[in-house]
């Protein structure tokens, strides 16, 4: 559970948490605000 998250000087808002089931790999990336671009891109990646 995460609770509010601050943003930082950078301008980091959000954080995209991805979970590979079968091997129970856990990525966790910083992401921009309105930045669907580049969550798209690390989803695929």
């Amino acid at each position: 559970f995460s609770g509010l998250l601050i943003v930082t000087s950078c301008g980091v808002k959000y954080i995209l948490v991805m979970i590979e089931y079968f091997e129970k790999w856990i990525e966790l990336v910083t992401l921009l605000p309105n930045s669907l671009e580049l969550a798209n891109i690390t989803f695929f990646d």
